[in-house]
C-alpha cells in the first residue's frame, strides 16, 4: 500500500465516524458536512465557532460563507436552505468540526471519493435513511453501454435521482436534461454532480406534468421508480396507471425520441393493464433488447428488474432477449452485477441464456417481454428427454368458489410435502372440519396434483372425494397418456432453478403457462425413475437415522407404529439434537420375520437401554408387535436381567391418546375393538410364542388365576382370528 492509498483510507476510517454520529440524529444532519466540504472545495474559509467561552464549550456553530467571505454560491445557498438552520448548529457542527480539523487538507485531493462515499452511506440498505436510491455504479455502466450504442446528442431522464448516467465519463460529451421531483434528491445530486466537475442543470419538477422528452432530446435514458401509482386523474383521465406505463408511452408517442434505455420493474413485461402498450411496441418494431437482471442487485427492493433497450428506426425485425441471472458477483453479504459479462453475453448473441427471435414470436404469448418466455434452450435438457410444456400436459382445475357445504376436509400448508418419498411414506390426516369462512376455500373433486405458489411443495389428490383447498393452491390434472402425476412432480420439484426461471414478483409465484419441462415421454421410463428415486430416499433416510445412533452408550429405545414413521421421525431428530442417544428401528415392524424379535431382545435387554419412548396412536394399538414391546418392558424376566422394570415414557401422537379416558374411548369405542374380531392377524409360531410368554411372564406371575390366563392365551387364534402360519 502506498502512501495515497493509506491516507486515503485513514480519511474514510475518520469520515465513517463522523457520518455514524450524524445519521444517528436525523438525516437531514448531513447537510452540514455538505456544506463544509462543498466550501472548503471552492476555496472558502470555513468557520465553525463555539458561542461559549471557548471553542470547545458551549454550543457550536457553522457560520455561512455569505458572512464569512461576502459571497456564497448557488450551491452552496442550496444546501444552506435545504433543512432547518438548528440542523448547523448543535451537536451535529461537533461532530462536523472534528471531521474538518483532522482531515482539512486532504478533502481536495479526495473530494469527489468523499462525496461518493457519503452517497453511499446515504442510501445503503434500500433507503433505510434517506428513502432515496442510487443506480448502482455497475448498472449505471451497463446501462451507459446501452446509451452510447444508441449514439445520441441529447438524453432526457425524467426520474434523474442522483444522475448516476450523466456523470459516466463515456458520456462526458452527451448533453442531459434531468428532472427530479424530491429536493432532497435534487440537492445531493447537485453536490454529487459538482464533484465530478460535470455542469448540468437538474429541474425539480413532477414529469408527468411536465415533460421534457420533445425538447430537442432523442434518447430516453431513466431508472423508474417500480410500481408508482399515477392517482392524480387531473392530468389525464386515459393515461397508463403505473409511472413505467406512463413513460413508455410517452416514449411511443414522441417524435422526437428515437431510441430509450430503461431499468423497470419485469412486472412491466407481463402486466394484463399494460398489454396495449406491448402490444404498440412489438407492433411498430421499437424493442431492440430486453435483458433480466439478477434479483438482488438492486439493494433497495428484491423485486425482479429489466433493462429495456427501444429503437424507433430499426432495419431487422430481431429482439434480443438476456437472461443474466448468474452475472452476479457476490461476497456472501452483498450481490453485485457482473455487467461485464453481461456485454460480453449480448455481442457473443450466442449461448443457453441468450436468444434472438422473430418480434412476430411474441404475438402468440400476449405480447410479453420477459426472456424466459423465449429462452428454453437454457433449460438443461438430457439425452432422450423432450421439452414439453406443462399446460400441454396437465388441465387447471378451478374448482367450484360457491357451495352448500358447511363441513370437509381442508387441506393446509401443513399437509404438502417436498418430495415423493415424503407424500409415501408421511401419515397425512386431512381432517373434515367446519367451513366457518367458506369464501377462503375452493372445492376441488377432480383427482389432481395439488401446487403452492412457488411449486416446491405438492399434494397429491388420487381420489374423487371433495376437498377444499386455499385458491393460493393451484391444482392440476394431469393427463396420465402423456405423462404419470408422480413424475410430474417429481420433475417439477427437482429443478428449483426451473422453478426460479419461471417465477414473478416477490414471493416468486410460478407462471405455469409458461412453465417447460424437460421429461422423458416413455411411461415406462417414468415408472421406473419414480420407483428409483422412492427406493434411493428410502436408503438415505435409513442410513441417516441408522447413523444418529451410538453404540455402546445408554440409549432410549423407540417403540412406534410403522404407518407413523414420519411423525416419529421428526421427534427423534429434535431428541437427538438435544444429545440424547435413540436407538429406532427402521425396518417396517409389520414384515412377517424373525429379526425383529431378535431386535427387541438384544435392544430392550441391552445393559446400556435405559428407557422406552413409546409413540401413540391409533396405529400403535393395531400393532402386534408394539403391544410386544410394551409386555417386554413389564415382563419379569427383563426386571431379574436389569432389576428393575424398563422405565417408559409415552408420547401422544394424536389428541385422543393425550388421556387414559381419551384412550380407553378410542380403543374401544373406536375401530379397533370391531378389527380385533374380524381382521386376522398373520403371525409366525416364534412370533405367536413370543407373545404368549411375555404375556404370561407379565400376568401369570403376579396372577392367582393361572389357567385362566393361559386358556386367555391359548384361545388366541380362536377368540382374535391369529392366523398361525
Amino acid at each position: 500500500m502506498n502512501v495515497k492509498e493509506a491516507i486515503r483510507n485513514n480519511l474514510m476510517v475518520e469520515l465513517d465516524k463522523c457520518l455514524s454520529s450524524l445519521i444517528r440524529y436525523d438525516v437531514d444532519s448531513l447537510m452540514p458536512l455538505f456544506y463544509v466540504l462543498c466550501a472548503h472545495h471552492e476555496g472558502h474559509l470555513v468557520s465553525i465557532v463555539g458561542e461559549g467561552k471557548s471553542l470547545f464549550h458551549g454550543k457550536m456553530h457553522i457560520q455561512p460563507i455569505e458572512i464569512v467571505d461576502g459571497y456564497e454560491s448557488p450551491l452552496l445557498k442550496e444546501i444552506r436552505n435545504s433543512v432547518n438552520p438548528s440542523f448547523f448548529e448543535g451537536q451535529s457542527a461537533e461532530a462536523v468540526f472534528q471531521f474538518y480539523s483532522m482531515c482539512n487538507e486532504y478533502i481536495n485531493e479526495f473530494y469527489q471519493d468523499i462525496i461518493e462515499h457519503i452517497i453511499s452511506v446515504y442510501t445503503s440498505n434500500a433507503g433505510k435513511y434517506s428513502g432515496v436510491s442510487v443506480t448502482t455504479q455497475e448498472i449505471a455502466q451497463l446501462m451507459g453501454y446501452f446509451i452510447t450504442d444508441c449514439a445520441p446528442r441529447r438524453v432526457y431522464d425524467p426520474c434523474a435521482g442522483l444522475c448516476s448516467f450523466a456523470i459516466l465519463p463515456e458520456l462526458s460529451k452527451i448533453e442531459f436534461v434531468c428532472s427530479e421531483l424530491s429536493n432532497r434528491t435534487k440537492v445531493i445530486a447537485d453536490i454529487r454532480l459538482n464533484a465530478a466537475g460535470k455542469q448540468l442543470e437538474i429541474n425539480q419538477e413532477d414529469c408527468t406534468f411536465n415533460w421534457r422528452g420533445n425538447s430537442n432530446c432523442d434518447c430516453l435514458a431513466s431508472e423508474l421508480p417500480f410500481g408508482l401509482r399515477l392517482n392524480d386523474r387531473s392530468l389525464d383521465e386515459r393515461r397508463p396507471l403505473l409511472l413505467e406505463d406512463f413513460v413508455i408511452g410517452k416514449f411511443i408517442e414522441s417524435e422526437s425520441l428515437s431510441s430509450a434505455v430503461l431499468l423497470v420493474s419485469a412486472s412491466t413485461c407481463i402486466r394484463g393493464n399494460n398489454k396495449h402498450i406491448r402490444k404498440t411496441l412489438c407492433e411498430k418494431n421499437y424493442v431492440d433488447a430486453v435483458i433480466k437482471l439478477p434479483r438482488g442487485v438492486l439493494s433497495y427492493t428484491g423485486v425482479d428488474s429489466v433493462i429495456l433497450v427501444l429503437k424507433k428506426h430499426r432495419y431487422t425485425k430481431d429482439i434480443k432477449f438476456v437472461y443474466a441471472d448468474d452475472c452476479i458477483i457476490s461476497d456472501g453479504r452483498n450481490k453485485k452485477l457482473n455487467y461485464q459479462a453481461v456485454i460480453e453475453r449480448l455481442e457473443k448473441t450466442e449461448g443457453n441464456q441468450i436468444g434472438v427471435v422473430r418480434v412476430e414470436e411474441t404475438y402468440s404469448h400476449d405480447f410479453s417481454l420477459d426472456p424466459v418466455y423465449y429462452l428454453h434452450n437454457m433449460i438443461e435438457v438430457q439425452s432422450g428427454q423432450t421439452l414439453v410444456k406443462f399446460r400441454d400436459m396437465t388441465t387447471q382445475i378451478r374448482g367450484e368458489r360457491r357451495f352448500d357445504d358447511v363441513t370437509g376436509r381442508v387441506l393446509l400448508s401443513e399437509h404438502l410435502c417436498a418430495s415423493i418419498t415424503e407424500f409415501h411414506t408421511r401419515s397425512i390426516d386431512i381432517n373434515s372440519i367446519e367451513l366457518v369462512n367458506p369464501d377462503r376455500y375452493v372445492k376441488v373433486s377432480n383427482k389432481c396434483v395439488i401446487l403452492n405458489m412457488t411449486a416446491d411443495k405438492f399434494y397429491y389428490k388420487n381420489d374423487n372425494d371433495p376437498l377444499f383447498v386455499s385458491p393460493n393452491f393451484s391444482c392440476f390434472e394431469v393427463n396420465e397418456n402423456i405423462c404419470l402425476p408422480e413424475y410430474l412432480i417429481h420433475v417439477l420439484l427437482d429443478n428449483k432453478r426451473i422453478r426460479e426461471t419461471y417465477s414473478q414478483g416477490i414471493i416468486s409465484r410460478v407462471n405455469y403457462n409458461e412453465l417447460y419441462l424437460p421429461i422423458y415421454t416413455n411411461l415406462r421410463s417414468q415408472r421406473l425413475i419414480v420407483e428409483r428415486i422412492y427406493r434411493q430416499e428410502q436408503n438415505e433416510l435409513k442410513k441417516k437415522l441408522e447413523d444418529g445412533w451410538i453404540k455402546g452408550e445408554p440409549y432410549v429405545f423407540v417403540s412406534y407404529a410403522s404407518k407413523d414413521k414420519e411423525k416419529v421421525y421428526d421427534f427423534v431428530y429434535e431428541l437427538r439434537k438435544r444429545g440424547i442417544n435413540v436407538y429406532i428401528d427402521i425396518e417396517l415392524q409389520e414384515n412377517i420375520s424373525k429379526n425383529w424379535l431378535q431386535n427387541i431382545k438384544e435392544r430392550l435387554y441391552d445393559v446400556d437401554c435405559v428407557a422406552m419412548i413409546s409413540f401413540l396412536s391409533l396405529n400403535y394399538f393395531r400393532s402386534y408387535a408394539c403391544l410386544i414391546e410394551q409386555l417386554v418392558t413389564r415382563s419379569e424376566d427383563l426386571k431379574m436381567e436389569k432389576g428393575k422394570y424398563l422405565e417408559n415414557f409415552y408420547i401422544a401422537l394424536d389428541d385422543n391418546m393425550s388421556t387414559i379416558q381419551k384412550m380407553e374411548d378410542a380403543v374401544y369405542d373406536n375401530t379397533v375393538a370391531k378389527e380385533s374380531q374380524s381382521m386376522a392377524i398373520k403371525m409366525v409360531p416364534e412370533e405367536v410364542n413370543v407373545l404368549k410368554d411375555v404375556m404370561e411372564d407379565n400376568i401369570a406371575v403376579k396372577s392367582k388365576l393361572k389357567k385362566d390366563v393361559r386358556s386367555t392365551i391359548d384361545g388366541l387364534n380362536t377368540a382374535h382370528r391369529v392366523a398361525i402360519s
